[in-house]
């Protein structure tokens, strides 16, 4: 790939990855300290988001109408556009939990605190591998889906009729699946191996 534009690539997935671990640590600690979020500044935070990922989106498109990529290149591109859908839903789930979280009446359950120090470290552990593309990694990412997946039935279970809990365990819930789905574009950009078949619920 150009390294120029290979450069300005990585250079904006680094900026929208750090602006996400900003916001699921803020998230993360909000939930742990039993204090909402503000809303207003996660939705600032998404706007960012949504810039950053339309111009990843632009210099990937462009990359392939410029160039013709070999097949290594054109996976790594392809996954990238599957990527960068991936980081804007989890800055999505990521305002979508303070604003199911300012609607708490009570504290939170301690599983749902659980999901989320879960939930948390297969994200930023997902943005990690977008950095060192090491296939190995991106197994033992999906590797941990099983276990997230376990705690949010048990959850759903526990509390039928809480839907403020369910609503923010099933955004916990998808935050793990968007970093699963990264480990999965990252093999299929190194190794040429589409897993999703194969790692699927």
């Amino acid at each position: 790939m150009e390294q120029k534009k290979a450069s300005e690539i990585e250079k904006t997935i680094e900026q929208i990855t750090a602006e996400l671990a900003a916001m699921l640590h803020y998230s993360a600690d909000s939930i742990n300290a039993g204090k909402a979020p503000d809303y207003q500044t996660m939705q600032q935070k998404d706007k960012v988001i949504d810039s950053l990922e339309k111009k990843i989106d632009e210099l990937a498109i462009e990359y392939i109408a410029r160039h013709s990529p070999h097949a290594s290149e054109l996976r790594y591109i392809v996954s990238v556009l599957k990527m960068t859908s991936d980081l804007e839903r989890i800055g999505d789930e990521c305002k979508n939990l303070s604003r199911d979280y300012s609607k708490a009446q009570e504290p939170l359950p301690e599983e749902l605190v659980s999901l989320s120090e879960l939930s948390t470290g297969i994200a930023l552990s997902s943005f990690d591998l977008l950095m060192s593309r090491d296939p190995n990694a991106g197994r033992i990412i999906i590797s941990q889906d099983d276990t997230i997946d376990s705690l949010f039935y048990d959850i759903l279970k526990k509390y039928p009729g809480d839907l403020r809990t369910t609503f923010m365990a099933k955004s916990l819930e998808r935050i793990a699946d968007h970093a699963v789905n990264i480990a999965e574009n990252i093999i299929y950009a190194s190794e040429g191996t589409d897993i999703r078949h194969f790692s699927q619920k």
